[in-house]
Formats: structure tokens, sequence, C-alpha cells
């Protein structure tokens, strides 16, 4: 029936998202692009989502069900590569959801020139009943193609979408390469892993303005646990890349300075919280800050904190 397109796999990973799965599976399921194989890991998940995944799979032949005990999305993600056969694959979490013809246009134009490897995407906030780009920064109107020897600034820099999401990438890509287990913000160490596979084939990247990516911003969401901020694991996966780069002065500069505005976000959610056992050993963090750093901040109140720190004899 399929014949004349290629097999393409998405994988969704499904962890306590009831009030958002029925609406993520039925934008899959009326995708333009009709040949897909659609695996659910529901990653033991305490909900009704078992019960919902298994009631797709019986009204659609293209659904494949995984149930599995918890071990995390990157665990989960995993679960669904080991088993998958499309030519191309795309991941989809379980609490977001596509327009109708993402994966089409993405597969337009991963075919559009040769060597292209990966099909960059992009994402709508949704705020309950309202959305909005996601960033403003990531707002084009003609694809552009990304070299081999530029992927890794785009991804680390932030210039390009850095997650794993809203991304359909040839499978050969994909073979011999897996999600870190048991951590978090395991989208960059990802693709992190996939820079040395892009330069040393030389593939080629497209960016593609689409916006129909759908990421639901919700309080039980990973990036909003304020009981174990997502800054935390971004800092020290940072360092991981930075050791694993460390040859590379413009990245680490960068880098660097990412570290230095997520240490102070958060210090500030710490304090919000009232969390202040983390909050002094993140003060730590602080103190090597460059001041020249905290003055672009353009924060009169933390840089009254920042000077403290450093220079109160009580800390010293």
């Amino acid at each position: 029936m399929f014949s004349s397109v290629p097999l393409i796999s998405i994988i969704v990973p499904i962890y306590k998202v009831e009030p958002y799965l029925r609406n993520c599976l039925d934008s899959i399921v009326n995708q333009t692009y009709a040949n897909l194989e659609i695996i659910l890991v529901n990653d033991g998940s305490p909900d009704n989502c078992p019960q919902i995944c298994e009631e797709y799979a019986s009204k659609d032949k293209r659904i494949v069900v995984i149930h599995k005990r918890n071990g995390g999305l990157s665990d989960a993600r995993n679960a669904g590569l080991d088993i998958c056969k499309g030519n191309f694959i795309y991941f989809l979490d379980g609490d977001d959801y596509l327009g109708k013809e993402v994966i089409s246009c993405l597969y337009n134009l991963i075919q559009a020139k040769e060597n292209i490897a990966i099909a960059i995407g992009y994402f709508t906030a949704v705020y309950g009943n309202e959305s909005k780009p996601y960033r403003k920064d990531w707002i084009f109107k003609k694809p552009h193609f990304i070299e081999s020897n530029d992927f890794a600034n785009r991804m680390l820099m932030e210039k390009s979408n850095f997650a794993a999401t809203a991304k359909l990438y040839r499978r050969e890509l994909l073979e011999n390469l897996r999600f870190q287990k048991n951590v978090k913000n395991e989208d960059t160490l990802f693709i992190a892993d996939l820079i040395p596979i892009i330069e040393n084939n030389a593939y080629r990247c497209v960016d593609v303005p689409n916006y129909s990516y759908y990421y639901t911003q919700h309080a039980h969401s990973i990036c909003n646990n304020e009981n174990d901020p997502l800054e935390r694991h971004v800092i020290e996966n940072y360092n991981t890349i930075i050791q694993r780069f460390n040859n590379r002065s413009a990245l680490v500069k960068y880098l660097k300075k990412r570290q230095f505005d997520l240490t102070i976000d958060l210090q500030s959610k710490y304090q919000k919280n009232g969390d202040i056992n983390s909050s002094n050993q993140n003060a730590e963090n602080i103190r090597k800050i460059p001041i020249i750093h905290v003055l672009r901040r353009k924060s009169v109140r933390f840089l009254l904190y920042y000077l403290n720190l450093r220079f109160s004899p009580k800390y010293r």
C-alpha cells in the first residue's frame, strides 16, 4: 500500500501524560504522510495511558505498543529505537502534538539535496488554549542548509533547534547511538554524541521553518520541576561537553557563558523556593562568575548579592 514511499518510525515515550495523550495520538494517526510505524512506549505509566495506547493500537495497525517498567525518558526512547524498522526516525513526546503535515514537510526537505541526514523542525509553545513562538530568535521563512562543519556550533550554541524532538533523522545516523540513561537534559548529550557522526561522514542538515510541533507547557513537565531544577543538570552536562570539545575555543566560550547564566537562574530558583542548602552550595559557583557577566544581566539586586558574596569577609 505504501511501497512508493519510505517507512518513517515515530517513537513516543509515555509516562503520566493521560490528559494530553489522545491529542498526541490523534495528531500522529492523522498525518498526511501515511506510511508510518508508530511506536508507543509505555514507560510503566501508573495512570490510564497503557489502556489508551492499546485502544489506539486496536484501531490502527501501524501502532506498536511496548509496555515496560519505568526507566525514564532516555530508556523509553531507546526501547523504541531497538525495535523500529523505519528508514527515518522521529521523536515526539507524549504530552505534545503535531500539525498534520509535519512529517510530509520534513520528509520533502530531507530529500531536497544530496547527503542530508537530519531535517530540523521547530516548536510552538502551548499554554492551555494559547500558543506562541517557542523562541523568537528561531523564526525564519526559508529553509537553509547546514554543512557538517557548522553542525556543532548550530546545535550547541542554540542557533538551531538543539532538542532531539521535532527532527527527522535518517536511520543510519542512529544505528549505533542511544540516549544516555539516568540523566536529565539527555537531549544535549544526545546531540553532542551526534556531532562526530555528522562531521566524520560529511552529512548535511536542513533547518525547516515548520513550527507545527506543539510543545505543551504544564506544571508537571521535566522542565518545570521546581524541586529539581533543570538548570542544574544542564550545567553538569555542559561540563561534559566542554571537556569533549575543549579544542573549540568559540564553542567553549559560549558554553561557559551559558553556564554563568544558568547558575544565576538556578540561584534565583533556589532562593524563591526557600532551598537554603542548595542556595548555599550554588553560592560557591556564583562567586566564580566574572563581574562583567553579572553586569550584563542588568539586575541591581543580583549585582549587590554577588558583590556581597565576592567581597564580604564572612564568605572568605
